[in-house]
């Protein structure tokens, strides 16, 4: 019996010391852990700080995703790694994504490309520009239904399901940020084995996807970024030719001063002003507003200056023009798109005028002595009903005396608003007119200048048209 103590002293010893090995092991364990963790953070930081340089000077945005896929394609030890995008010109409830990046002998999964495998995988290049190209849909082959579940997966040859040719083994996960699906990243086969991959390799791939799918993010707000500096530039254009195509107002002709101001809500205006000198005698002056703003509003002004300039050539009255006009625009433009237009024909050899009004503002007349009349003759707006035998533009005449003074505008004058929303008005408008006894030129500075100041910091609703005439009154 005298062995026992001994003997259980030295279990006791050899417990105590398994004990202390084993926490020395795993203390080591978890330090080697965290290193391996803090030198997969370190890297994964390293891989985004080289992803946020290449995404700030590649002229195309999807170019930086290489350097990512690159990345996690060693991580992982896959033979192939790709990554796709939502597709932003899918049509509107279409789920779709577009390839953005991959590398290695990457599988064709898209079924528009079934039969032309060999072709495309004929070399690096021809796989990496057809990549780029390919398009998966929500519910169409393994990717589509990944995309439709929005769940990862992890498949094998063991699982007998119907891989692509070449493919032992993929995982494929969606990508989200902020709870909204932005794109897939996939990884088909290990490097030298075909073992196929386990949930742990799942779990690390999940983990590695969420750098995928900020820089996925990232790559979604450029291209909307770029398209947008491109929509920009191109308005500017527009906004150039559009000034462009104003026409050249004279000064003066004759015993005539004109002039003109026009500025635009946004980038390009719906308003128009135009000025047709017909014969040696007499001059038509067209001031005009597309329904809308912006780019339709243009494109429907540009549509309707080149009507004016065609039925000038064959002008005989003012309401045969506006009848013309009517058509031409009724039948090349949707029935909600419209337009208000003012024409004044002045007939400089009988200072006689003949006005026209089509759902437009009234013509302002000032006369020499500074009475103020309004004249705003019956009329539709153009191109809102067809013409028929009741579709009528009434037709007023006047004659331009001396010192007379004439002025068209558009409704962005005198709705102009202030930061309460309050409108500069008619009554404001019409009596600063009235008040004003200077040239056509001063005329608009002035109004130009009161409109401004009331609305002080509050942005431009709407465009802005103004043109003045005057007739030099006899004594000058």
């Amino acid at each position: 019996m005298d062995f026992i103590v001994p003997l259980l002293f030295l279990l006791v010893v050899l417990f105590l010391t398994t004990i202390v090995t084993w926490g020395v092991t795993s203390i080591h364990n978890l330090e080697s852990e965290k290193l391996q963790i803090q030198s997969r953070q370190e890297s994964h930081q390293r891989t985004l700080r080289l992803f946020a340089e290449k995404l700030a000077t590649v002229k195309e945005t999807f170019e930086a995703l290489d350097i990512l896929v690159s990345q996690i394609w060693e991580e992982i030890n896959a033979e192939s790694v790709g990554i796709y995008v939502l597709d932003s010109s899918a049509e509107l409830g279409l789920k779709q994504v577009k390839g953005a990046a991959c590398v290695g002998p990457f599988p064709i999964f898209s079924e528009m490309s079934i039969g032309i495998e060999d072709k495309i995988n004929e070399n690096s290049r021809n796989r990496s520009a057809h990549f780029k190209k390919e398009i998966i849909r929500s519910g169409e082959g393994l990717l589509g239904e990944v995309i439709d579940t929005m769940s990862s997966v992890n498949f094998g040859r063991s699982q007998q399901i119907n891989l692509p040719r070449g493919i032992d083994t993929m995982m494929a996960v969606p990508l989200t940020f902020e709870g909204r699906f932005i794109g897939l990243i996939v990884a088909v086969n290990r490097k030298h084995s075909t073992e196929p991959y386990s949930n742990n390799d799942l779990e690390e791939f999940e983990g590695l996807s969420i750098q995928a799918a900020l820089a996925a993010s990232l790559i979604l707000v450029y291209t909307e970024r770029q398209k947008q500096d491109r929509i920009v530039q191109e308005l500017a254009s527009y906004s150039k030719m559009q000034k462009l195509l104003l026409p050249a107002i004279p000064p003066r002709l004759g015993v005539y001063r004109f002039a003109a101001y026009q500025t635009p809500a946004m980038e390009v205006s719906g308003d128009f002003y135009d000025f047709a000198e017909l014969d040696e005698n007499r001059v038509l002056v067209i001031v005009a507003d597309a329904a809308g703003k912006n780019l339709p509003a243009c494109l429907m002004t540009s549509m309707c200056r080149s009507f004016v300039r065609c039925l000038n050539d064959r002008f005989t009255d003012v309401e045969s023009f506006l009848l013309d006009l009517n058509r031409l625009i009724h039948a090349h433009s949707d029935p909600s798109q419209f337009v208000t237009l003012n024409a004044l024909l002045i007939d400089m050899s009988k200072h006689e005028c003949k006005f026209g009004c089509a759902g437009h503002t009234p013509l302002l007349l000032r006369s020499a002595s500074g009475e103020l009349k309004v004249l705003k003759p019956a009329g539709h707006a153009l191109g809102m009903w067809p013409n028929d035998e009741s579709t009528h533009f009434e037709i007023v005449s006047f004659n331009f005396e001396p010192g007379m003074k004439i002025c068209l505008y558009s409704d962005g004058i005198n709705e102009a608003k202030n930061r309460l929303q309050e409108l500069f008005g008619d009554g404001r408008f019409w009596k600063l007119f009235q008040e004003c006894a200077e040239s056509p030129k001063k005329t608009i500075a002035h109004i130009i200048g009161e409109v401004k100041k009331f609305s002080e910091d509050t942005p431009q609703a709407d465009d802005q048209t103004l043109m003045v005439i005057s007739r030099r009154p006899l004594d000058v």
